[in-house]
């Protein structure tokens, strides 16, 4: 049966956005799964490193293998191309929401939302090698993005999911699936999963 790895984003954990309704559709459908939690911007301890420990940690007793699948929210979008091909991991299923392609070769400091600004961010920025890793070594790869983001325009969203070579899956109107998603989850999301499981 397929295992479940949750990886929330910058700002706050699962249980505070989408993620009580997605672990019930996983718990309901009787597969396991770890969330990470990993420092966050206002902890003062965002760094790629950080999270690579907490994710090592969790998978100590949770191994990346042919019958994973990670959903990956925001910044965990970046960090898992970067851990997969760092750890030359291979998983089945790679389910990304709000992920985003920045081009860090030509950043000027003048980002639409100056996202780069953050402290510490730098450092989750994706290499061509690795989206080429993942798209060569992950099976299946799903991106889930909406309009009215407000950290990252469509363009950069559909280009994170071309570079992965990902099926699309655009839900309108739903911006970037933070703590908006608290009350009803994403249910499509839940919908894929619960496929997945079956």
């Amino acid at each position: 049966m397929k295992k479940f790895v949750l990886l929330h984003g910058l700002g706050f954990w699962y249980n505070e956005c989408f993620g009580p309704s997605l672990t019930k559709s996983i718990k309901d459908m009787g597969a396991e799964y770890k969330a990470a939690e990993f420092p966050l911007i206002n902890s003062g301890k965002l760094s790629f490193d950080s999270w690579k420990k907490g994710m090592d940690n969790l998978v100590k007793d949770f191994k990346l293998d042919d019958n994973t699948v990670v959903i990956a929210h925001s910044l965990s979008t970046f960090f898992i191309l970067k851990y997969l091909k760092l750890t030359n991991s291979t998983i089945n299923t790679l389910i990304t929401i709000s992920g985003a392609k920045l081009d860090i070769s030509s950043y000027t400091g003048q980002a639409e939302n100056d996202i780069l600004k953050v402290p510490g961010l730098i450092e989750f920025m994706n290499t061509q090698d690795e989206y080429n890793y993942v798209k060569q070594n992950v099976k299946n790869k799903i991106a889930i993005y909406s309009n009215g983001d407000q950290y990252f325009s469509i363009e950069m969203l559909q280009a994170y999911a071309d570079a992965l070579d990902a099926k699309k899956m655009f839900l309108k109107d739903r911006g970037h699936f933070g703590r908006t998603a608290a009350n009803n989850g994403i249910p499509e999301l839940n919908e894929l999963v619960k496929n997945i499981i079956s």
